[in-house]
């Protein structure tokens, strides 16, 4: 056995990080990604954390990981960044979502995740689910419909306490959604939207949107050199301030 796929597939290992580090299979028996998504399925104890970016995932290892994750009672972080996941994938993903009570991390960043009916899965995942508490989905181009049924999904849901959707095409109108969304949610204290074209209306509506909800502690974007997102300096200002009000502090 080469040493490498050695340990990849230890069961004793309580977190297995293989980010950017191909494993290959050792002739013809069980491939790495195979022996992980096994440890899944057989709901390992001694495996929380699974990081698998940067790996060619595509739909198919996905949809193998999201079956495993059905009955799966032990994972609590998976992080499939950086591979090539599409709506299949995501759908799958989002299926085991719906009914794991335990997973509380799940990065999808930088995959090919690009469509509504994808954003659609995952938004009625998270109606349902009551156990994750970040999901990042950055730098997957969603767009402005991606965005309105993520929002909705802020409605209802009351376990999220981060979401990272960093360069996603939402527009304008797909942070004005969200912002309309957080000022009922009582739960997300982080989000981060980064580069998705906000500009003053989509400022001001989330500047509206603190002055009610006193749980959003960090809203993270970035404007200057590169950036879609282009706010005015006063805005920006309101918003910083509204973000370190005591009264909003207080009020939580």
């Amino acid at each position: 056995m080469n040493l490498i796929f050695k340990y990849a597939i230890e069961p004793k290992l309580h977190s297995l990080s293989l980010t950017h580090t191909r494993i290959p299979s050792e002739g013809e028996g069980m491939s790495w990604t195979e022996a992980q998504t096994a440890r899944v399925r057989d709901n390992d104890p001694t495996l929380v954390d699974l990081h698998l970016s940067g790996q060619q995932l595509g739909d198919e290892e996905a949809s193998a990981l999201a079956g495993a994750l059905h009955k799966n009672t032990h994972l609590k972080k998976l992080i499939v960044s950086s591979n090539h996941i599409g709506t299949g994938g995501t759908i799958a993903l989002a299926g085991a979502l719906a009914v794991n009570t335990t997973l509380v991390e799940l990065c999808l960043a930088s995959n090919q995740i690009n469509t509504v009916e994808a954003a659609r899965a995952l938004a009625e995942a998270l109606k349902v689910n009551t156990s994750l508490t970040r999901l990042d989905l950055s730098s997957c181009e969603l767009g402005p419909a991606g965005a309105v049924v993520l929002a909705e999904a802020l409605r209802f849901n009351c376990s999220l306490l981060e979401l990272d959707v960093w360069s996603c095409g939402f527009g304008p109108a797909g942070v004005v959604a969200l912002a309309e969304a957080l000022r009922t949610n009582d739960t997300l204290t982080r989000l981060y939207v980064t580069d998705n074209g906000i500009d003053d209306v989509a400022a001001t509506a989330l500047i509206h949107t603190l002055r009610v909800n006193t749980t959003l502690t960090q809203l993270g974007f970035v404007v200057g050199v590169g950036s879609r997102d282009k706010v005015p300096l006063t805005l920006l200002v309101t918003i910083d301030k509204l973000l370190k009000d005591p009264a909003r502090a207080a009020a939580r």
